[in-house]
């Protein structure tokens, strides 16, 4: 019996791992996945770091920035002396971009893991090397520098040109001693920018506006004035008779500046107009005025001080035809105009 209970005692020591004076070990906990707070830093020089920008196509920077957050999985500080660092906030957005701001084979990561994220949105490849960019130049002929610029506003951005080394540079620019932009993007993108420049860059269409002030009496004869334009007067006036106290000519784009003309007359007239065209609608022949201001001043008698008088308006003038755009004073002074393409 005695052996019995020794051999039973000493099988309960083996399998409690206490046997031969052995110590069973506990087992380990299992492993979980590294949470913000608990990720690798890795420390550098503050001289490591550097800058590359992006714009997401498939996701908006937020979203993509925020899933970086997720999925990479170690921090980065830079040392501030010789015992003290801080962190550093390696992926942030400035509106519609991400900038990676850290060393360089991190940002390689980085780009790595951005193409897998824009991928799983459905788009295209996050990061274009250097070698996929194509260059062009454009030289405008009947646009500013300014305006080609403004016009391709929307396609701004930085390129990485040199991804080993976190190199950017500007994929529009211009060399205004030549007057020429160039152009340095994807294909997609320049041929899309040459269209909108070409698109743009027409020759203006050219219009003369010839102006008269006329004046409209009861006798029956009508001085220096074209035949067809009595006739319309007639039909929208009183008068039976006009006469000329002034006119002027001008040639002007259909979208260019504003346009003065400043004309004397008879009996001490002095007339002036400013005009701002805004467009011209080839299919109806129309020019548009987004602005017309008249002003005419007149000595009526010796002694009297000068009468003043003001129109303002705005209006669209079908081309080759006389259109009175209004009338002013007690001796009414009519503004006459009549457009015609070059």
């Amino acid at each position: 019996m005695k052996s019995i209970a020794l051999f039973l005692i000493l099988a309960a020591a083996a399998s409690l791992g206490i046997a031969q004076g052995v110590e069973k070990a506990a087992p380990k906990p299992a492993e979980t996945p590294p949470t913000a707070k608990s990720r690798p830093t890795d420390i550098v020089e503050a001289s490591a770091l550097r800058f590359v920008y992006y714009r997401p196509r498939a996701a908006s920077a937020r979203e993509v920035a925020a899933a970086l957050q997720d999925l990479y999985l170690s921090h980065l500080s830079v040392k501030t002396d010789s015992s003290n660092s801080r962190r550093v906030r390696e992926v942030q957005t400035i509106g519609d971009s991400l900038v990676f701001y850290s060393t360089p084979d991190r940002i390689e990561k980085l780009r790595s893991l951005t193409k897998k994220i824009e991928e799983a949105f459905g788009g295209q490849e996050a990061m274009e090397g250097a070698e996929r960019f194509v260059t062009a130049r454009y030289a405008p002929r009947f646009i500013s520098l300014t305006d080609a610029l403004q016009a391709l506003q929307s396609f701004q951005r930085s390129i990485t040109v040199d991804p080993s080394r976190g190199q950017t540079a500007r994929n529009i620019s211009q060399l205004s001693d030549r007057g020429i932009v160039m152009l340095r993007d994807t294909k997609k993108n320049v041929d899309e920018m040459l269209r909108i420049l070409n698109d743009l860059d027409q020759p203006r269409t050219q219009l003369t506006l010839e102006c008269l002030v006329i004046r409209g009496w009861y006798k029956a004869e009508s001085a220096n004035l074209p035949p067809d334009l009595v006739t319309h007067m007639k039909q929208l006036t009183e008068f039976s008779g006009f006469e000329r106290l002034t006119g002027g000519i001008v040639r002007m784009t259909a979208t260019g500046p504003s346009v003065s003309l400043n004309m004397a007359g008879k009996n001490s007239l002095d007339a002036s107009l400013d005009l701002r065209p805004s467009g011209y609608d080839q299919a109806t022949r129309t020019l548009s005025l987004s602005r017309v201001d008249f002003q005419v001043q007149q000595v009526t008698g010796p002694g009297q001080p000068p009468v003043r008088q003001r129109l303002s308006t705005s209006t669209s003038l079908p081309v080759d035809r006389y259109t009175v755009l209004g009338a002013m004073g007690e001796q009414p002074i009519f503004l006459v105009f009549r457009i015609r393409p070059d």
